[in-house]
């Protein structure tokens, strides 16, 4: 069912670093990439970050490492 996705990415201190996707999707398969660059145009430096999926019914929060 077509439902609002928010997907964003925190650093280590919970702060906000870039806002991936904040809209309405339909039902199925998605895929987001993140370019490395915070919600400023730019880059972010290499390390441990967080990405959350919240959706209405839906909230996930998990780890991951940038390597560049």
């Amino acid at each position: 069912e077509k439902t609002h996705v928010k997907i964003s990415i925190y650093d280590l201190m919970g702060t906000l670093v870039k806002n991936l996707v904040n809209n309405y999707q339909n039902s199925g398969y998605k895929s987001v990439i993140w370019d490395g660059t915070n919600n400023n145009g730019e880059m972010v430096s290499g390390g441990m970050y967080f990405y959350s999926i919240k959706t209405n019914t839906f909230n996930q929060t998990k780890k991951m490492i940038l390597l560049k």
